[in-house]
């Protein structure tokens, strides 16, 4: 049965978390777009903010490539909702945190405090950032803030069973 589920929305919203506890009940493969798009702009020696366009381009197309071949797949990256639009089958679903809540998992994961100002320059100086709210829509959004990473995570599975029935 073909089942990819695209896990996406803004920076330290759960989607790497998620993401990965989903794949693994699931026994499904997972793509992490972010870490890729880390990895290329570390071999080409620049950074993120500074890969080129064609660069998101072409990992864009090998996403949407693998999306189309996938038998069960679980994806999840920022702008899912751009790189997917269009895209049949696929579970769209948007993970959604306050700002507050997301500082907070990013200072704890990179043990440093990010204040506002700088999760605001981080976001602008993204050009998909802009575009966000202008892709595919979500089949459903979870507000993350006030649930565990189990609690997501049984969440997201409940709702990919009510898509299935």
């Amino acid at each position: 049965m073909n089942l990819v589920i695209g896990l996406y929305g803004e920076s330290c919203a759960g989607k790497t978390s998620v993401a990965k506890r989903v794949a693994r009940r699931l026994k499904i493969k997972i793509r992490h777009c972010g870490e890729i798009v880390k990895a290329r702009a570390k071999q080409l020696g620049v950074e993120v903010e500074d890969l080129p366009k064609e660069e998101h381009r072409r990992i864009d197309q090998e996403t949407r490539k693998l999306v189309k071949s996938a038998d069960r797949l679980i994806i999840e990256g920022r702008f899912l909702n751009q790189v997917l639009k269009g895209l049949p089958n696929v579970i769209l679903i948007k993970l959604t945190c306050d700002r507050t809540e997301r500082l907070r998992r990013e200072a704890e994961r990179k043990g440093k405090v990010q204040t506002d100002s700088q999760e605001g320059r981080r976001d602008r100086a993204n050009p998909l950032y802009r575009r966000q709210t202008s892709g595919a829509e979500a089949r459903f959004t979870i507000r993350t803030g006030k649930l565990t990473i189990s609690e997501v995570t049984e969440t997201v599975l409940r709702r990919i069973k009510e898509v299935q029935e």
